[in-house]
């Protein structure tokens, strides 16, 4: 069932997402808004691609599962698995966004910290279990964890990391822990991860995104409309 969602002007103005969307060649920008409302109120969704197409771009003759695969390749969203195989899908930055309705159901979806990642670099595995302890942790006490159990590895520039999770306000240990698996799989593939962080804390963004230096020579320039012959090929009547 689809949800009302809020949507904040700065989405249209999403550098990274639109790198993105140019570089796969698919709808992502479009896709991703339309994925908020297919989630829960915890940012979770049934991996269903068919059934979420009909629901997010209907009329477009676009394969939905490569659209998802997209959004997981570049971050925006995570891929889980439950013991028993079944698949489900969350946004990471959905609370950062989403200002949910209190009389909207419960998630009756498996929690992302209680199952494995599908690509285990995120490190969700090795933490099986531990999100939903200190969820309830959190809860108590007006949603204040009075035993924060998170350590900052020290390959991780703590001056970047601290004005980022600063400017994103809303970080439990679960969703650090989530941000530092990220980086960790950048560091172990040789990628820029250090400059991702510091980007995202320059900048302010919600999410962690890998330098894209060629990326504004990617970007079409517009047309002159002076230079062009629109009378070209039009025969006088």
């Amino acid at each position: 069932m689809a949800r009302i969602r809020t949507i904040k002007p700065e989405f249209y103005t999403h550098e990274e997402l639109y790198i993105a969307e140019r570089e796969e060649k698919l709808p992502l920008r479009l896709a991703f808004s339309g994925l908020w409302t297919i989630c829960d109120r915890e940012g979770r969704f049934k991996w269903r691609p068919n059934t979420i197409k009909l629901s997010v771009l209907p009329f477009d003759s676009v394969d939905f599962s490569r659209v998802l695969d997209a959004l997981v390749t570049r971050g925006f969203i995570e891929q889980y698995a439950t013991e028993d195989g079944e698949l489900f899908g969350f946004v990471p930055s959905f609370p950062d966004h989403q200002v949910i309705n209190n009389r909207e159901s419960q998630s009756v979806i498996p929690s992302p910290f209680d199952a494995c990642s599908t690509r285990d670099p995120r490190g969700l595995c090795k933490d099986k279990g531990k999100g939903k302890e200190r969820k309830g942790k959190e809860e108590e006490g007006n949603g204040r964890s009075d035993s924060s159990t998170f350590v900052l590895p020290d390959w991780i520039d703590k001056t970047h990391w601290d004005i980022w999770v600063k400017a994103r306000k809303k970080m439990n240990d679960d969703q650090k822990q989530m941000q530092v698996a990220k980086l960790k799989s950048w560091k172990d593939e040789g990628l820029d991860f250090s400059g991702a962080l510091a980007n995202a804390a320059a900048n302010g963004t919600q999410g962690l995104f890998l330098p894209t230096s060629t990326a504004k020579r990617n970007i079409p320039k517009q047309d002159n409309f002076e230079s062009k012959d629109y009378g070209k090929g039009v025969t006088s009547l």
